[in-house]
């Protein structure tokens, strides 16, 4: 009865001891697994971090673009001109260039802080008497109120220091807003269609159409004496009559001839407008 007492003891140990052992190696197979999981987990969330980091560093950036898109808006330049078709083909070659532009049609409308450059297009003839000459039978068609209404507009920009274009006739009006006169019938009669211009070297014109440029013409006015800061850069091949001027210290030019009748070769000459304005713009926020 003993003996078989002890035997039903010493097998009970037995099963229990070997039960503990088995829990054991259970143990010792879960633990690398659980730990292998909890390393994968660790794993994600840093690149969960990192992706977030990278998320935010590529929003930031797009902020900081944005932000300085908007502190360096796109020009806009003024047409100032209320009543002739140079006006709208202007518009339309800017556009081309890819610039914006507005038809202003009265001082009142001219706001300096709006617009950053002006353009001074063809049209009629300059009244004499606001360059104090007497009036030829040739000149014809005037209207001093827009004469004066583009004078106080030239005066406006070239004393902020902002960038301005006359052409044609506005070449004429902005080279009398500076003390110039006009030879109001040109001795061999009018320039039209294509012509030769010979351009300086070294002036904003020079690089775009080299020495010798065809452009289209169409005045029988022209300039005669230059005004106080300006100076010659193209000249008429077989007249001599100057075709463009520069001013020596503001970003004040004139064309006699039209860009605006000249297609490709005139989107090119507004875009080099434009790129005068946007250049203005920079150093004026430096």
């Amino acid at each position: 009865m003993k003996k078989k007492t002890a035997l039903i003891l010493f097998t009970t140990v037995l099963i229990l001891s070997l039960m503990a052992n088995v829990v054991t190696l259970c143990k010792m197979i879960k633990a690398p697994a659980d730990d292998q999981a909890a390393a994968e987990d660790q794993q994600a969330a840093d690149e969960s971090g990192e992706s977030a980091d990278s998320n935010a560093s590529e929003e930031n950036g797009t902020a900081d673009a944005e932000q300085d898109e908007a502190q360096t808006p796109d020009p806009l330049i003024a047409i100032v001109d209320y009543d002739t078709e140079d006006a709208g083909r202007i518009r339309d070659y800017m556009a081309d260039a890819g610039y914006r532009t507005e038809r202003v049609g009265s001082i009142d409308e001219l706001d300096i802080e709006k617009y950053d450059g002006i353009i001074i297009p063809g049209g009629h003839s300059v009244t004499p008497s606001m360059y104090g000459a007497e009036r030829d039978p040739a000149t014809t068609g005037t209207d001093i109120d827009k004469d004066r209404f583009q004078f106080a507009a030239v005066e406006m920009y070239a004393e902020a220091g902002k960038p301005v274009l006359g052409i044609c006739r506005g070449m004429q009006l902005v080279n009398n807003v500076f003390g110039g006169t006009t030879i109001q019938d040109m001795p061999d009669g009018w320039h039209k269609r294509d012509r030769y211009v010979t351009i300086a070297q070294g002036t904003w014109m020079y690089d775009l159409l080299g020495r010798e440029a065809e452009t289209y013409h169409f005045h029988h006015q022209c300039v005669d004496e230059l005004g106080e800061g300006l100076y010659a850069t193209e000249w008429d091949s077989v007249s001599g009559c100057i075709e463009a001027y520069e001013h020596r210290t503001l970003p004040v030019y004139g064309l006699q001839w039209h860009p605006d009748s000249m297609e490709e070769t005139g989107v090119q000459v507004f875009a080099e407008f434009g790129k005068v304005v946007e250049q203005n713009m920079a150093t004026a926020a430096d």
